[in-house]
């Protein structure tokens, strides 16, 4: 029974979802409010009990260390910064300190993890020694190719002064970039699209084997 009842209720929200196909409608702005206010109540409940609780509890017990107590100290002193946006605007200039240092910290993780997590290792694996030791010409001719397609695409976003014309053979090679990385968005987007009509009719399957249930009862 409480198959029949979850089941119900993701069928439920899963037609409320694809009746947006048809037109925007009051029950698919319910079905996506229960998703956003799912979403943030979990990720908030996750935050408070992992994050929060136990440096309170530990400094509230006296057993915090040196670290705690100033990681606290720092947060609370950025939390009152954030609180000057709300009420009275006199100061909510100040707000802009927290969110800038946020915002800072983020866009300097993702660039530090783009870099090392991804340009990196694929720069390294592309000029690695053993992808030219190969005694197949296939896989020879495909390793030349990738590496002169990496390169055309990083020479393809090359800057010069303002008035300065570029030569011939630099419009050529910045258009073949271009259109690599066209390419690139190309295959991405087949994937993209791929793997959400995978996800549709996996869905359309669970509808379908729920309204089954369904009937096997009556």
């Amino acid at each position: 029974m409480e198959a029949i009842v979850g089941g119900g209720i993701a069928t439920l929200l899963s037609l409320m979802v694809l009746s947006r196909a048809i037109a925007d409608n009051p029950f698919y702005r319910f079905a996506q409010y229960v998703l956003v206010g799912v979403a943030l109540g979990y990720s908030a409940a996750v935050l408070v009990n992992q994050t929060l609780i136990p440096p309170v509890t530990q400094a509230l017990a006296g057993t915090a260390s040196l670290e705690t107590l100033s990681v606290l100290s720092v947060s609370a002193v950025l939390l009152a910064l954030l609180a000057t946006r709300f009420g009275r605007q006199r100061f909510s200039y100040l707000a802009n300190i927290p969110l800038a240092i946020v915002f800072g910290i983020g866009a300097a993780i993702a660039l530090v993890g783009a870099v090392q997590g991804t340009l990196v290792p694929q720069l390294l694996d592309t000029i690695a020694a053993r992808r030219f030791q190969t005694v197949d010409p296939a896989g020879l001719a495909g390793t030349i190719t990738l590496v002169l397609a990496v390169a055309v695409t990083l020479l393809s976003f090359t800057y010069r002064q303002r008035g300065e014309e570029p030569t011939r053979p630099g419009r050529f090679i910045r258009s073949f970039g271009r259109g690599l990385i066209l390419m690139a968005f190309g295959v991405f987007l087949a994937s993209a699209v791929t793997t959400y009509i995978t996800a549709l009719v996996t869905q359309l399957q669970a509808i379908a084997d729920w309204f089954t249930q369904l009937a096997s009862l009556f």
